[in-house]
């Protein structure tokens, strides 16, 4: 005779607590599940092979996957230590996943590939790394650097102590240099030691305070003009003097001459040449005390006497005239001529005195004749 126990769907199971030591089969999922009078539906007694039906199922012993795989979707918390060999891959590299390490790393990172991943990106950076030592092949940008930086040959390149920089040094360098500069082939180009400058000087312009040069077997300041074709008037060099950037005062070096002028536009100044000079556009004022320095009224103005050696060639003469002695021969001033000895007139012959321009008043002693003329209300008369 069978034996028959409760049937009926495992909805209706569910909706039921059977009683203790109470069997139920379910028809649909054709399990058998036995009550204990509190527990509604009754616990299973069978299909325990379904680990899905054991919503706390636990091992006896080591799981042991036979070459299979766990697959599945949800989360795996583990405490202790997980040992894995062979690849290990965290995420599907769509970029969603997260990989959490909230404890320490034991052993080498070491990618399987060289120089093929990075870490972090130029949106998603790492903050702060903390290496005893870092080999880098290839190049480092950062914003600033804190530390030595030591050369191949394990040389102190930069000393953070000490900020100090000792090697060569390839690029551009912004900021203020200590010691001594050197060039391609170790020419000494500025001397640190003894604080000069020691190669040539080629550039557009140099700003500096005071220039001073000096040399114990004499010193040299040369502008070369290092261009073929110079003419007369060609500017080898000049010194400007500005104020604020606005010229006041020029001294020019040409192929024939020096040019000095106060004026930026050139049309004043003293040409220089070799065997003269010329005051061009301006007059010449002769100050031996060196206090008077207004204009002065003539072209040539000598406050104090001039001694000439020579002939003096003008159109008129205006003032007195003195002797050697002092003894003043033309008073100017009153209009009266003092004769120390004698007065020697002109003498010509009659033909010479009609081809000159006459004018009363004038005396001369006619050759032809013998006798003293004077030309008096337009016509010449014998004064005896």
């Amino acid at each position: 005779m069978a034996l028959k126990l409760r049937r009926g769907t495992n909805a209706e199971r569910t909706a039921i607590t059977p009683v203790a030591g109470e069997l139920v089969y379910t028809t649909d999922t054709k399990k058998v599940w036995v009550g204990d009078g509190s527990t509604v539906g009754g616990n299973i007694v069978t299909g325990q092979n379904d680990i899905v039906d054991d919503t706390t199922p636990q091992l006896g012993g080591n799981l042991d996957l036979n070459g299979n795989n766990i697959t599945g979707t949800g989360n795996i918390n583990i405490t202790g230590t997980v040992t894995a060999s062979g690849n290990i891959n965290l995420g599907d590299g769509a970029g969603g996943d997260v990989i959490a390490v909230g404890g320490v790393v034991q052993g080498a990172l070491i990618p399987d590939v060289s120089v093929a991943y990075d870490q972090g990106s130029n949106t998603a950076r790492w903050r702060d790394g903390f290496f005893s030592s870092l080999d880098v092949l290839g190049h480092i940008q950062a914003d600033s650097i804190q530390g030595d930086l030591i050369a191949d040959d394990s040389t102190v390149s930069w000393n953070q102590t000490t900020n100090q920089f000792s090697g060569i040094f390839v690029g551009t360098l912004e900021g203020d240099v200590n010691g001594s500069l050197f060039a391609d082939n170790s020419t000494l180009m500025v001397d640190g030691v003894n604080n000069l400058v020691v190669a040539d000087v080629n550039n557009t312009r140099v700003t500096t305070g005071d220039a001073i040069v000096s040399n114990a077997t004499g010193s040299n300041l040369r502008l070369n003009y290092n261009a073929a074709g110079a003419s007369a008037n060609t500017i080898l060099g000049q010194l400007i003097f500005q104020d604020q950037d606005v010229s006041k005062a020029i001294i020019q070096g040409r192929q024939g001459n020096i040019y000095i002028t106060a004026a930026d536009n050139g049309a004043k100044g003293v040409t220089i040449y070799e065997t003269h000079s010329v005051h061009g556009g301006m007059k010449l004022r002769i100050n031996p005390t060196n206090t008077v320095f207004t204009e002065p009224t003539e072209a040539l103005q000598v406050d104090g006497n001039a001694i000439i050696s020579g002939v003096i060639d003008a159109a008129s003469f205006r003032g007195s005239l003195v002797a050697d002695d002092s003894t003043t021969i033309v008073d100017a001033i009153n209009s009266t001529i003092t004769v120390g000895s004698f007065v020697q007139f002109g003498s010509m012959t009659t033909a010479v005195r009609n081809a000159i321009t006459a004018a009363n008043g004038m005396v001369i002693y006619n050759t032809t004749l013998n006798k003293f003329q004077g030309y008096e209300n337009g016509a010449w008369a014998s004064l005896i």
